[in-house]
């Protein structure tokens, strides 16, 4: 789903995405935006006090509902694969869409990120990430 995203996606196009999933989410409106949390794994589409778990966020601007990002999180790798188009995502703020900062990030909490080219690019980081863990073992 995180790979069908641009920084164009609509409200409805969005909606459209994660009905079709057939996942569990939740929608809730949050200071100034609207915000739909995907699970992957069962429990994390809660909002408030999530269980761990895979999970996706998206989040649209209000009332104009434009696309401001979208972080797919792997709990088992503890990585982020990010969208970011504006608005306030940490330490990217960003008042106007498709800025200079707009684009696909690779992040690591605590660790930065890394700018990329694509979210095939920065879901294929997270998925290496994950077989050098499982490889660790």
């Amino acid at each position: 789903m995180f790979q069908k995203l641009t920084l164009g996606t609509t409200v409805a196009e969005a909606e459209k995405l994660i009905v079709e999933s057939g996942l569990p989410y939740t929608k809730e409106d949050y200071n100034g935006s609207v915000q739909y949390r995907v699970a992957y794994t069962e429990g994390a589409a809660l909002q408030k006090y999530a269980d761990s778990g895979d999970s996706l966020d998206i989040s649209f601007s209000r009332p104009e509902s434009n696309f401001q990002y979208a972080e797919y999180t792997d709990h088992t790798v503890f990585a982020q694969a990010l969208l970011y188009n504006y608005g306030a995502y940490f330490d990217l703020i960003t008042k106007e869409p498709n800025a200079e900062t707009s684009g696909y990030y690779y992040c690591i909490p605590g660790k930065g990120r890394e700018k990329m080219q694509s979210a095939k690019e920065v879901l294929d980081r997270i998925c290496q990430l994950g077989m050098e863990k499982a490889k660790a073992k």
